[in-house]
């Protein structure tokens, strides 16, 4: 069984204790793993808050699914950010289908928000195996996976501050996070020179309000655009038959269907809400996080659990809202809705709700 020492104090590894923690998958290396993921699905939800306002498009949505991994040269939310951007100018969805189910799904999923939850927690999954794998690269005397976490946890999953401890970081990284362009990746990263990155950085920056600005926005991807992408992995596109085709249609239309129902009923709590709190102000739904259903029957009722990210607009009298919200569906229902305290300093609010779908 391997040893695996635990650093004294949260600053580089130094003086250490001997543990053995990596002899198998143990319940403290399991509870330090979700821990992380945790830390950086919270990353991610930051990420997508402190978007402009039309920056969270079904384009930018499928590219963080897909290749937004948040290892780097800046801090994990910039990382997030910028890998999402330069997957979506340089890689953009192909308008026929393949046979790629994968492809498909993430196409699918990035139309206006996220219902199934575990193609973020892929992405998320694969950028915690670019973390561990760089942090072994930096400190190649170190092989325990439980330090590398340890200290991942302890720096949450900030690698900036020993990132220039050897001279190629990134060799390797991509690849082991299965990034779907790893090498192309992996050769943008290291062409960063320190002064791009300072202005990159900088391009990210949020405004007062808690967001990017359009203007640096557009600059950001313009700068982008100019970077030359190389040594590309090409996949190899089967055409699906017409029976297939038909059933990918299917299930997208009934995806759509869906989020257009979930959107109206969150809508119909937040105007609730609204009318319940009027010293707050009024809050626009932007993206929709994750949804949670659960019914003991096909019929109602129904529970539904969803996580979103909304925007502060205005503070907007209870009449404002009066009659809008006894306008829609004829359905039933009960309803929570909370704002997390924690979101007061990003460019949205992240809210959660609670609601039931009762018999008409």
């Amino acid at each position: 069984m391997e040893a695996t020492r635990r650093t004294q104090g949260s600053g580089n590894p130094g003086t250490t204790v001997d543990y053995d923690y990596d002899g198998h998958e143990c319940e403290h290396l399991q509870s330090l793993r979700m821990c992380l993921l945790d830390a950086i699905h919270a990353l991610y939800i930051k990420a997508l808050a402190i978007l402009p306002y039309a920056a969270g498009n079904s384009c930018f949505l499928r590219a963080l699914f897909v290749a937004g991994h948040c290892y780097g040269l800046m801090d994990p939310v910039s990382n997030i950010i910028l890998s999402s951007v330069w997957y979506d100018i340089n890689f953009p969805p192909e308008e026929q289908y393949t046979a790629d189910s994968a492809q498909t799904i993430y196409a699918t999923e990035g139309i206006d928000g996220i219902l199934d939850t575990s193609i973020m927690c892929r992405v998320e999954y694969r950028s915690l195996a670019g973390l561990v794998f760089m942090f072994h690269s930096i400190y190649q005397t170190i092989s325990s996976v439980h330090k590398a976490l340890e200290y991942l946890y302890f720096w949450n999953c900030d690698l900036t501050r020993i990132i220039g401890a050897i001279p190629h970081p990134f060799d390797g990284v991509a690849r082991a996070a299965n990034h779907p362009q790893h090498s192309a990746f992996e050769s943008f990263l290291s062409s960063l020179s320190p002064e791009k990155v300072t202005h990159l950085c900088s391009l990210l920056q949020t405004k007062p309000d808690g967001r990017i600005s359009h203007a640096h926005w557009i600059e950001l991807r313009e700068t982008l655009c100019n970077e030359r992408v190389s040594t590309t992995v090409r996949y190899a596109a089967h055409s699906l038959s017409l029976e297939a085709r038909m059933q990918v249609l299917r299930k997208k239309s009934a995806f759509v269907d869906k989020l257009a129902f979930i959107r109206i009923e969150l809508e119909r709590v937040l105007r609730k809400y609204c009318d319940q709190h009027p010293w707050e102000p009024s809050y626009q739904l932007d993206i929709i996080c994750g949804v949670h259903v659960e019914s003991k029957t096909f019929y109602p009722p129904r529970f539904y659990h969803a996580n979103f990210l909304a925007s502060a607009v205005a503070y907007c009298p209870m009449s404002a809202h009066s009659s809008s919200l006894n306008s829609g569906s004829c359905l039933g229902y009960e309803s929570t809705c909370i704002f997390g305290p924690w979101a007061l300093s990003l460019g949205r609010m992240l809210g959660v709700v609670d609601f039931i779908i009762l018999p008409a």
